[in-house]
């Protein structure tokens, strides 16, 4: 029995974000429909985080993600899944937001 494997075309670049401690960024294209896969990953820190309350804290660490889609492929996702979008209005109207330096 054997078995084809193919590889999709890529372009990867390191390097993207100066101000970030390492950053990357990949895309590829499916050729079969031409849609694009892109993905940019950065990372910040280490930094220390700020006690709260005034008490002296554990070691922590703290990890902050942040997907995003084009309009139209978030839109496709939503209405495929009308309780995700339910959800996801609720965190967000419930989240606290933080000024960027």
């Amino acid at each position: 029995m054997s078995s084809t494997f193919s590889v999709r075309p890529f372009f990867t670049k390191t390097g993207l974000m100066p101000a970030a401690t390492a950053s990357a960024y990949i895309e590829t294209n499916d050729p079969t429909t031409g849609q694009a896969t892109k993905l940019s990953c950065s990372l910040f820190g280490p930094m220390q985080l700020q006690a709260q309350g005034g008490a002296n804290s554990l070691d922590q660490c703290q990890i902050k993600v942040n997907i995003e889609f084009t309009d139209e492929r978030k839109a496709a996702l939503l209405d495929q899944m009308p309780v995700l979008a339910e959800s996801l209005e609720a965190v967000s109207a419930n989240m606290p937001t933080e000024a960027v330096a």
